[in-house]
């Protein structure tokens, strides 16, 4: 998951034909659509609330920065966990896809 900006618009190039009507929208679009499949899938991964985690990403694109401050990462957890977990190493694992992501769609929000 961990592509590069450069690599989202190649995947754009390859996704279009030469009859295709290129235009602003029409990239907007797929932004939007790869977006939405890479928050999916680190939703998966990491077995998060599909809705709250939507919430909570979207503001931060509003916002135009994401934080680990407060307890939103703890709020998006579907998993109960336990005294025996590394709580703070599980927050930074996800908290490092999500910089990953913001910072990849950012400027495409």
């Amino acid at each position: 998951m961990a592509r590069s900006k450069k690599d989202l618009i190649e995947a754009f190039i390859e996704s279009i034909n030469v009859s295709s009507d290129i235009n602003e929208e029409l990239f907007a679009q797929f932004m939007r659509k790869e977006k939405e499949k890479e928050l999916d899938l680190i939703i998966q991964e990491e077995n998060l609330k599909t809705d709250l985690t939507k919430k909570y990403m979207k503001e931060f694109f509003e916002k135009g920065e994401i934080t680990d401050l407060g307890v939103w990462l703890t709020k998006i957890m579907a998993q109960k966990l336990s005294i025996f977990d590394d709580i703070s190493a599980i927050k930074g694992r996800i908290f490092e896809k999500f910089q990953i992501f913001f910072d990849r769609f950012k400027d495409y929000a």
